[in-house]
């Protein structure tokens, strides 16, 4: 038995449910499939893409859906695969009809047109297979129609002139051409015609217009009143709700009409109808239609059942589109409170600390557009030792930024009573066994205790401080530390240790600032802060702070920061006293 395959890569959005439809009307064109396969196959297909774009969340780094066919006379097989988590839509219970939620969706239509239908994980990617056992076949329009020319009339020898009638008269000469009789022969591409006497069909139509149509031109715009049916003889025509070039429209092809809506309610038009190629098309007005056509009952059915796909279609896609629009509204309420919370936890960028003459400390943050997690921050974990933080939280964005403060708490509650890198430790515990959301935060922390200058600090997995004892130059200090805490519960960090004499100046930064990149894709790296910071003309807190972003603009061209840039600068002036 002889198997055709096929394959077609989509992007994982929302488009991808139109072009998966045109992909598989086209194979039904193609392998010369039932309209009934075809709309079953379009259903199953919208069903599961629906259910990849709201559930499975195909990774930033492959948000493909990839949907491959196999044809043989007796089967249709198609495979939808996508590399998002691991989810089992077959295993799902399949809500109600009316049920709009969401979550939970299962595979109502699936189950309901596929004569098998199966799941498998392969190789990281998601594979659903279903099967659909073909009905009989459509034959091709250009067989299915053979013209009732002289060819299929002839004789075996010629007919001879003159000759007498049966009605008397007489035949001086062969009268016959070899023009096609049925003065509209394309009726037989239409299925809607199909089953139809041929004749009532040619007499009905025999005195509409077909008119031909440039591609690009525009047949329908909104707004406008439409009395016509407009059946596509060759070439195919687009329709777009929102405007006659966007990228997001569906489209009708050869053998299949538009404008019904208009004709039957009278209401105007809702979308624009432009063609897509140099196209041919019959125009049938509502007097035909219903006075003449839908009187034919083979007709009226096959109309009634061209509506009822539509509908079910529409109703598949208006469903996908109304739940892909509620997700984007609670991702974006999710991100503009959690860039509130995020907001709400960094320092004020006045000078921190401005009682205390032991030291001069300043932080400023700049977020970017989207949320990025990053923080930094100072706080005394008691009378005389110096917490200082810098890091990001990583995740969906709300958790993660009510992470932030869970983080600073844990860790300020846990440096007062052990050492820093136990105290990291105890964090990693705590966060690893409350969290199944895949949280995480890397960062850099330092104690100092400021009676006698001496510094701890543990690098988990954001970058080590750069300090400079005294009036030296800047360095990055020896990396000390471990994993970001929240992703192995039993991991172990190490710190380091080094003491700053009167004079000394820290700086702790998220990597948002070292990992940024020029147009030309350059990093702003070590280098260019180091060489800030010992070009700073104010080594005060504030003036390393203002040296370093003056810096980042000159090398960003004041472009906005791709991710959250956050800075916390410390100056030790002297030992407090005992």
């Amino acid at each position: 038995m002889v198997e055709t395959a096929r394959r077609l890569t989509l992007q994982g959005e929302a488009a991808a449910v139109g072009r998966a439809r045109d992909w598989i009307q086209a194979l039904g064109a193609e392998f010369a499939l039932a309209p009934e396969d075809v709309h079953r196959l379009e259903l199953c297909a919208s069903e599961l893409i629906g259910n990849i774009l709201r559930l499975a969340g195909a990774t930033p780094g492959d948000a493909r859906i990839e949907l491959r066919a196999r044809v043989n006379e007796r089967t249709a097989a198609l495979e939808v695969i996508d590399a998002g988590r691991a989810f089992n839509p077959i295993a799902t219970t399949a809500p109600a009809a009316d049920d709009a939620r969401a979550e939970g969706a299962g595979l109502r239509l699936v189950q309901q047109f596929a004569d098998q239908c199966s799941y498998a994980r392969r190789a990281g990617k998601n594979v659903v297979k279903l099967v659909l056992k073909r009905h009989a076949p459509v034959r091709d329009a250009a067989a299915a129609h053979a013209p009732r020319g002289p060819d299929r009339r002839k004789r075996a020898s010629p007919v001879g002139v003159p000759l007498w009638r049966g009605d008397g008269t007489l035949v001086l000469a062969d009268e016959r051409h070899g023009v096609d009789r049925r003065i509209r022969g394309f009726i037989s591409q239409f299925e809607v015609f199909r089953g139809a006497p041929y004749q009532l069909v040619e007499e009905a139509i025999a005195g509409c217009r077909i008119m031909r149509y440039a591609d690009g031109e525009v047949l329908l715009r909104p707004g406008e009143r439409s009395n016509q049916l407009t059946f596509v003889l060759s070439g195919r025509l687009r329709v777009h709700s929102d405007a006659p070039d966007s990228a997001n429209f569906s489209t009708i092809g050869a053998g299949d009409f538009a404008g019904e809506l208009s004709v039957i309610d009278g209401e105007p038009v809702s979308a624009y109808v432009v063609a897509d190629s140099d196209c041919r098309v019959l125009l049938v007005d509502a007097d035909t239609l219903f006075g003449r056509l839908l009187t034919v009952p083979e007709v009226s059915r096959r109309f009634m059942m061209t509506l009822s796909g539509r509908v079910r279609r529409t109703s598949v896609h208006i469903i996908a589109h109304l739940r892909d629009e509620m997700e984007q509204e609670r991702q974006g309420r999710d991100l503009a409170l959690a860039r509130e919370t995020q907001a709400g936890l960094l320092p004020d960028e006045r000078a921190l600390f401005p009682a205390r003459a032991e030291l001069d400390c300043a932080a400023r943050t700049r977020l970017a557009g989207t949320f990025g997690g990053g923080f930094c921050d100072a706080l005394f974990v008691d009378s005389t030792r110096l917490l200082m933080v810098a890091g990001a939280a990583h995740g969906q964005a709300l958790p993660a930024a009510l992470l932030i403060g869970r983080t600073l708490a844990i860790l300020r509650r846990e440096a007062a009573r052990a050492p820093l890198a136990r105290a990291v430790e105890h964090l990693n515990r705590a966060l690893t066994a409350n969290d199944g959301a895949g949280l995480s935060v890397s960062l850099s922390c330092a104690l100092l205790d400021i009676t006698t200058g001496a510094l701890a600090y543990v690098d988990a997995g954001h970058g080590a401080p750069v300090t400079a004892l005294g009036a030296g130059r800047f360095e990055r200090i020896a990396a000390a530390g471990g994993p970001p805490v929240g992703v192995v519960g039993d991991a172990t960090y190490a710190d380091g240790e080094v003491r700053l004499p009167p004079g000394s100046a820290l700086l702790l930064h998220t990597a948002g600032l070292t990992d940024a990149r020029a147009a030309s894709g350059e990093p702003f790296g070590d280098d260019r802060l180091r060489a800030a910071l010992d070009g700073a003309p104010d080594r005060s807190a504030a003036g390393l702070v203002a040296a370093t972003l003056a810096a980042f603009d000159r090398f960003a061209s004041d472009a906005p920061p791709a991710d959250d840039i956050g800075i916390l600068a410390l100056r030790y002036r002297a030992p407090a006293p005992g």
